[in-house]
């Protein structure tokens, strides 16, 4: 498992952006192409928190270049708080998250201001370098919980997206919005106190009490205007967004019921697992019809060893480990002969996201939450378990 980690880290190091021109220097590119053979995205500012958190996770077990993915992570950190939004502004704190490109667009694409990614991103990036000893990560934390709780104040449900051509808020919020709460519950562990949990219950019970569905999963969206929910439409990933928040909120207050509602979910998806450890891009459906998620099984691999963890339950240490044994099968192993080497290849409706459907890409939390699980692999103390793979 250790020369998978090495790649992964091989591979998050080549996607750092090292071109002095580009505004989004010494971060990470989204995508590789391997169908074009180049790099892609520089822009989606949020997926850089867990390539942080993983190459300081591998660093810390003197694994894959451990001085090199240092470097890389806190250049990776730096450069996102270039992406936050100054202070005059009234969203001051937050991030540009992304540039979602659109040809009408004046500029040809539309920034985008999120609480739940920069949240994201401050959970996984700038958490861990602030544990490291660099106290302008930690005065980030400070300055995101400030303004989420200014945010709060304005809206009975968190809003999702603010276009900033447009000054204007997106009219939906979507279950995703859960993935917020990690840097909640870092702003939490930076500083306890009743002020923060507040603001974490604020945030994360409004979305789960309007979105929330018998079987346990939650809607995908709530519509502000008139309080329209749009359906569950069945993502795999989707649901890991879920699920990575209400473990976030638990590590704050494992008295409420946020983890039995992660549980219903992992439960559903286990129950979901294809024989090959891997996922379909939207559960019960076909995976040659819809691909297979190669993002999904990554992020759930890494949920299900948390779960496993912090509830004993050996049935998530089972489905974890089969789909780090897909992951696994699946990752190109040619890191030292091109750039690509060390991603995980998916072809799917979803393989770029928004862009690039059907074409061969690795995308980098993919990679990123991969490295995760390897590393949660090889924490765990019955060998037997870990020599299998």
């Amino acid at each position: 498992m250790r020369a998978h980690l090495e790649l992964c880290v091989d591979y998050i190091l080549a996607s750092q952006i090292d071109d002095p021109n580009s505004p989004f220097i010494g971060g990470f590119n989204l995508f590789y192409d391997f169908s074009a053979r180049t790099f892609r995205a520089p822009h989606w500012t949020w997926t850089w928190g867990p390539a942080i958190a993983a190459l300081i996770g591998s660093a810390e077990r003197s694994l894959g270049r451990a001085a090199d993915a240092r470097s890389a992570a806190l250049a990776a950190g730096r450069a996102s708080l270039r992406q936050v939004v100054p202070a005059e502004h009234k969203l001051a704190g937050l991030l540009t998250v992304r540039r979602d490109i659109d040809p009408l667009a004046p500029l040809g694409h539309w920034s985008k201001i999120s609480v739940a990614d920069s949240g994201f991103l401050a959970g996984w990036g700038w958490a861990p370098l602030a544990q490291s000893g660099h106290d302008e990560f930690r005065a980030a934390l400070d300055s995101y919980s400030q303004a989420v709780e200014l945010i709060l104040a304005e809206h009975q449900i968190v809003p999702q997206d603010f276009v900033v051509e447009q000054d204007i808020w997106s009219p939906s919020t979507l279950d995703e919005a859960l993935i917020g709460v990690e840097g909640l519950a870092a702003g939490f562990a930076n500083e306890p106190s009743a002020a923060a949990l507040s603001r974490l219950h604020r945030y994360v019970d409004p979305i789960v009490e309007k979105l929330a569905r018998v079987d346990g999963l939650l809607q995908r969206g709530w519509r502000h205007r008139d309080g329209h929910v749009i359906p569950n439409n069945g993502g795999t990933k989707d649901a890991g967004w879920v699920v990575e928040g209400l473990l976030a909120a638990h590590r704050v207050d494992p008295s409420a019921a946020y983890l039995s509602r992660a549980r219903l979910i992992a439960d559903l998806i286990c129950d979901q697992q294809l024989e090959d450890g891997s996922w379909p891009v939207f559960l019960e459906s076909d995976p040659r019809d819809v691909g297979v998620d190669e993002k999904g099984t990554a992020i759930w691999a890494y949920l299900l060893f948390v779960l496993s963890r912090i509830t004993g339950d050996h049935r998530y240490h089972e489905h974890a480990f089969k789909a780090l044994a897909w992951l696994i099968a699946h990752q190109d192993r040619h890191s030292s002969t091109r750039e690509g080497g060390g991603g995980v290849p998916g072809r799917s409706v979803r393989s770029g996201i928004m862009y690039r459907e059907w074409f061969s890409l690795s995308c980098l939390y993919t990679v990123s939450f991969f490295a995760l699980a390897l590393l949660e692999a090889l924490d765990l103390e019955d060998s037997s378990e870990v020599d299998r793979l």
